[in-house]
């Protein structure tokens, strides 16, 4: 004889509730509506509170421009010389492949991210946004490094607080919305 112990932690579960047994039934025959199963975007709706973290994806897109622009400035507007000039042409050629990385990121393309997998849930977005905030340090710490620096690194502790709510969890074939959607195609 089961006892309240062994009931699961959550009530009933699918195969002790009578209703939920019935739930896809018309009628008596045993025919299944299709209608009374619930939608798979029912449960990948968007977390309450989120509204003003929507626009986190476009604010990112707008840090990784700036930082793209900086990055083919320094590099085409200045001449580098002197011993350190080879190394800093080589920083900023890494800092615009990176900008471009994030960015296909951010614009969540299939095929780029089955390659970086790591870019493909929100933790992994921001952890490569403090990467970049802080590989613009790597040449020097003037000022102008920590426009660079901050916003970086605050898009960074925004995906990690906030990352479902920057990306539409609605969408049943995006990959940063739906993590597993990613595994799926390898």
């Amino acid at each position: 004889m089961p006892t309240d112990n062994d009931k699961p932690a959550y009530g009933y579960s699918k195969d002790d509730d009578p209703e939920a047994r019935t739930s896809l039934l018309t009628d008596e025959k045993g025919e299944r509506n299709e209608s009374a199963a619930p939608s798979a975007s029912a449960s990948r709706k968007r977390p309450e509170g989120c509204s003003a973290l929507r626009v986190l994806h476009w604010v990112g897109l707008v840090f990784i421009a700036g930082y793209f622009g900086y990055s083919c400035g320094m590099l085409l507007g200045f001449a580098h010389r002197g011993n350190d000039g080879l190394r800093v042409c080589i920083t900023y050629i890494y800092m615009m492949i990176f900008a471009v990385v994030l960015a296909c990121a951010e614009f969540r393309f299939p095929s780029f991210l089955r390659q970086f997998k790591f870019l493909s849930t929100p933790f992994g977005l921001a952890m490569f946004y403090i990467f970049m905030g802080v590989f613009a340090l790597v040449d020097d710490i003037a000022w102008w490094k920590w426009v660079l620096f901050s916003p970086m690194v605050f898009m960074g502790g925004a995906y990690v607080l906030a990352g479902s709510c920057a990306h539409d969890n609605t969408a049943a074939d995006d990959p940063v919305a739906n993590p597993s959607l990613a595994d799926k195609e390898q």
